[in-house]
């Protein structure tokens, strides 16, 4: 993990969130393919946010991940506009802020990603503004059950190993208060 990623953990401090094992969260297979693609490119503190309760919304998720540097985040960029495009033929319907390359938004309409450096992150914290919904720390891509029912491959963990319980943009946040 980077400094800024850690700076940014030690920073929001902790937040007591009711946590759910991920494997009862159905999500979107555009959400898995997202979510391995920023793993696999080493994006950080990969938080999905479920908004689909929300009546007014323009989306139905929101991730956010935190690159170490803008050139890390470029490649994060590149490689989900590449791999959503090559493989299940999507592109954003809107992108805004590779100008810069502080904070990038991938807008996919059902799914925007939010990359941001972790000052960035820290400063706006939409983890808090969007804090009455449902939170997923991703730990682990294996965790994720996809819309079909099926699950990812698991291995002998323990149900809560992949799932923190405290920290802000950590568990799970149904919109009860600790």
């Amino acid at each position: 993990m980077s400094a800024r990623a850690s700076d940014w953990q030690a920073l929001t401090g902790p937040r007591p969130m009711e946590t759910v094992h991920l494997l009862e969260v159905p999500v979107p297979e555009l959400i898995r393919e997202i979510v391995e693609v920023l793993q696999k490119k080493q994006g950080e503190e990969i938080v999905v946010i479920d908004l689909r309760e929300f009546p007014d919304r323009t989306t139905d998720f929101m991730i956010l991940v935190t690159a170490d540097t803008d050139i890390h985040m470029k490649a994060l960029y590149e490689e989900v506009y590449h791999h959503l495009k090559k493989t299940l033929g999507r592109l954003p319907h809107h992108v805004e802020g590779v100008e810069y390359w502080r904070w990038v938004v991938m807008d996919y309409l059902e799914v925007v990603i939010h990359l941001f450096l972790a000052d960035v992150r820290l400063h706006y914290d939409l983890e808090s503004l969007w804090a009455d919904f449902p939170h997923w720390l991703i730990a682990d891509i294996s965790d994720l059950q996809s819309d079909d029912g099926s699950e990812g491959n698991r291995d002998n963990r323990s149900a809560d190993s992949n799932v923190s319980e405290t920290g802000r943009g950590r568990g799970v946040s149904h919109g009860e208060k600790a």
